[in-house]
């Protein structure tokens, strides 16, 4: 992470952002289903982690895949017309391999390899039972990358793997979604993305809780903008 000489975080690694988007995933795709199963909010046991994943495994890469292809391919270019220009010249077809596809949108080796290291790291945790803990997640090293992007946009890509992926995990429905578990997903996709150690999240002061997490007011703004904007394109 780079920061200005105010020690304010404006550049995070695009490794960090590749991982934590991976993380953000399995989380937001595991309450999803689990809300669907267990409506009454029953507490989830290590087999009902096993059995959603086990139960989903052969279709989970192409759903994280077409989560993930349009934000990280928007990643390696200036604007979005840039990527639309680009992505019209590579001719991808239904033929192509998910693999290709995900290499092109990693628009690195680096980036790629990272998130197919961090997709085996949160298969393993869930089909042993349980969600990898959040200080296992920060103890890991990110792969060196010279690679870096602006942690607004870092955010803005956040919220929406997570709030598309619990979407969709859900049934696809706007009216359908729990508040608490989208706060409870942002909160972690926050610490995961921007943070070295756990912080005290602790308190029934939510907004203070974000901010905590958020580190600066920027950045809460940005958090706080795009879950709004998320709800409202989820509701058309």
């Amino acid at each position: 992470m780079k920061e200005n000489s105010k020690m304010r975080i404006t550049q995070i690694e695009k490794t960090r952002l590749a991982r934590t988007m991976v993380r953000g995933f399995f989380q937001s795709y595991v309450f999803g289903k689990a809300e669907q199963l267990f409506p009454e909010g029953q507490s989830l046991e290590p087999r009902h982690y096993k059995e959603i994943i086990s139960n989903n495994y052969e279709h989970l890469a192409n759903e994280m895949l077409g989560i993930f292809f349009p934000l990280l391919v928007r990643l390696n270019f200036k604007d979005a017309d840039a990527a639309t220009e680009d992505l019209a010249q590579r001719k991808f077809s239904s033929t192509t391999s998910p693999k290709l596809l995900l290499r092109y949108a990693c628009g690195s080796k680096v980036v790629y390899d990272s998130v197919v290291e961090e997709y085996r790291i949160q298969i393993e945790n869930l089909l042993s039972g349980h969600l990898q803990p959040m200080s296992e997640f920060l103890n890991a090293e990110d792969t060196g990358s010279d690679e870096s992007i602006e942690v607004a946009l870092a955010i803005r890509t956040l919220v929406r793997t997570q709030m598309q992926t619990y979407a969709k995990a859900k049934g696809g429905e706007a009216d359908r979604l729990s508040q608490k578990t989208i706060y409870r997903l942002m909160i972690h996709g926050m610490i995961a993305l921007l943070h070295t150690e756990v912080p005290d999240i602790s308190g029934e002061n939510l907004e203070l809780i974000f901010r905590r997490v958020a580190k600066n007011s920027n950045n809460f703004e940005t958090l706080m903008d795009e879950m709004t904007r998320q709800f409202s394109e989820l509701a058309e």
